[in-house]
């Protein structure tokens, strides 16, 4: 509240660029290397990144952190978007597509709607990332790869 808009600005810049370069280079190593690696580095990268996040008192720190967010995000959702849709049958894969951004859209309106009518403290809302993150990599590390791309 109390920083110019300049520098508000330049943190969603970061961010945003963070998932830009990702698209550029993690999706691609999800072609070559496979789903289920680069989509559980996403999530360990998310883990280490909010707490980081949490922690940082330093402004660079935060910065940069809000970077590498970006490129969470790209292994997070568009590689693991990939992962999970090929891990299901062909009937099923339109029904699991939608029923994931349906979830993405809860959660963004769970967020709204706390940040709205609840607190402006955004810290409980990322011990939750964390706790959700942390299951998903247990799920992810004990799954085998996408049958799609082990046989291309």
């Amino acid at each position: 509240m109390c920083a110019p808009k300049w520098k508000i600005g330049s943190l969603g810049g970061l961010f945003l660029t963070g998932i830009v370069v990702g698209c550029l280079t993690l999706t691609k190593l999800g072609d070559f290397y496979g789903r289920r690696p680069v989509y559980f580095f996403g999530l360990i990268m998310n883990f280490v990144i909010v707490l980081v996040i949490i922690l940082s008192v330093w402004p660079w720190l935060t910065a940069i952190a809000l970077f590498s967010l970006g490129l969470s995000v790209t292994a997070r959702y568009y590689v693991g978007y990939t992962f999970t849709v090929e891990m299901n049958p062909e009937k099923q894969k339109p029904y699991v597509g939608t029923s994931l951004f349906i979830g993405e859209c809860i959660a963004y309106l769970i967020c709204c709607c706390y940040f709205a009518y609840i607190s402006s403290y955004w810290r409980p809302l990322q011990y939750v990332n964390l706790g959700i993150t942390l299951l998903g990599c247990v799920f992810v590390y004990f799954m085998p790869e996408t049958p799609p791309f082990l046989v291309a």
